[in-house]
C-alpha cells in the first residue's frame, strides 16, 4: 500500500509539480511515509522528499 501511495504521489507531481512538492499536506505526507518506511519505494520516496525540501 505505501508502495502504491508513492507512486500516486509521483504521478501526481508529473501533472501539476509545485502542487505536489510544496502543499504542506503533501510533506507531511511524505515525512509520515519516510518514517514508516516505503519498501521497494524507498529511493523513489527519498527523492520526492528532497525536491519536497525535506531534511533527509
Amino acid at each position: 500500500m505505501r508502495e502504491e501511495t508513492v507512486t500516486t504521489l509521483l504521478e501526481a507531481e508529473a501533472l501539476a509539480p509545485e502542487e505536489a512538492v510544496c502543499h504542506p499536506r503533501t510533506k507531511a505526507l511524505v515525512e509520515d511515509l519516510r518514517l514508516l518506511g516505503a519498501g521497494s519505494a524507498e529511493g523513489r520516496l527519498r527523492s520526492l522528499a528532497e525536491r519536497c525540501g525535506l531534511p533527509r
